[in-house]
């Protein structure tokens, strides 16, 4: 799922990082996406078996820029 929602961030032309994930020292870029699952529980069953889940992410866009946090 996290490859999925990957993908749709970058079609907005944005660097993608899942949230903590830039190193100590390295630069932040000037506009990006960051995500974290915040939870996935299974939601449905059948047969005993498990056959959904709610995926919950926190996405937010950071920007050297303020206006482009709204418009983005």
């Amino acid at each position: 799922m996290e490859d999925n929602l990957i993908k749709i961030l970058q079609t907005f032309g944005y660097p993608v990082i899942r949230q903590g994930s830039i190193a100590e020292g390295s630069k932040y870029p000037d506009h990006f996406f960051t995500f974290w699952n915040n939870d996935s529980p299974d939601h449905a069953y059948y047969d005993n078996r498990d056959y959904g889940t709610a995926w919950a992410f926190d996405v937010n866009f950071y920007s050297v820029d303020p206006e482009k946090t709204y418009s983005v």
